[in-house]
This record gives structure tokens, C-alpha cells and sequence, in this order.
């Protein structure tokens, strides 16, 4: 299932499992933003793209910390996370790990 986000969106909500979220198609937005909350001890999310939509091969996409501007592959912490998507035609956000509690991920793509 293909979906687009046009305002802000929960992408998981209370999530207390590893789970992959449904893809994101992107056609002319530039910046995913990700609002990390929730009370789990420890979590692992990723997010990963593809600008190869007949091969759909993922890769792993950089993310910037908006409260210290750390450049990473794994977001490990509550915050709000930036990633370059503008060349991205397809994303997915991955929660590879979520231990003792929940998570929720907000989304927005910002076009423009």
C-alpha cells in the first residue's frame, strides 16, 4: 500500500514491536521530519529509501537531530529527526527495535 503524507500523519502509534511501515511515496517533497515520543527505555528506527522505483532496492537514509544537529543512521532518542528526501521516490520508516514501553512517530514531508 502506497500513501502520501500532505500534513502531519502517525506513522506508528503506541508501537511496542519491531514493525516496517506501509511505503511512502514522495513526488515532490524535499524534507521528511520525524517527531519521536513516547516512554520506551529503548528503541532503534531507521528510515529507508529508494529513488529506483522498478528495482525498489532500500538503502538506509542519513537523519539530522534538529536539537543538536547529530548526523546519524539509527534514531535512538525522543526528538524531532530531519532527513533529505528530495531524489527519495518511495520511504519507509523501520522500527527495527522497541524495548519496555511504546513509541509514536509523527511524520510530515515538507515540499518546496
Amino acid at each position: 500500500r502506497w500513501e502520501m503524507i500532505i500534513d502531519s500523519k502517525y506513522i506508528f502509534e503506541k508501537l511496542s514491536a519491531p514493525s516496517t511501515s506501509d511505503i511512502i511515496e514522495n513526488v515532490n517533497g524535499e524534507l521528511l521530519i520525524l517527531q519521536i515520543t513516547g516512554n520506551a527505555t529503548n528503541f532503534d528506527i531507521s528510515v529507508v529509501g529508494t529513488s529506483d522505483i522498478k528495482n525498489e532496492e532500500y538503502i538506509t537514509l542519513q537523519t539530522i537531530n534538529a536539537n543538536n544537529f547529530d548526523v546519524t543512521n539509527s534514531i535512538v532518542a525522543n526528538g524531532i529527526y530531519q532527513t533529505d528526501v528530495s531524489a527519495i521516490r518511495k520511504i519507509k520508516v523501520v522500527a527495527n527495535s522497541v524495548d519496555g514501553g511504546s513509541i509514536n512517530v509523527l511524520a510530515n514531508i515538507k515540499e518546496g
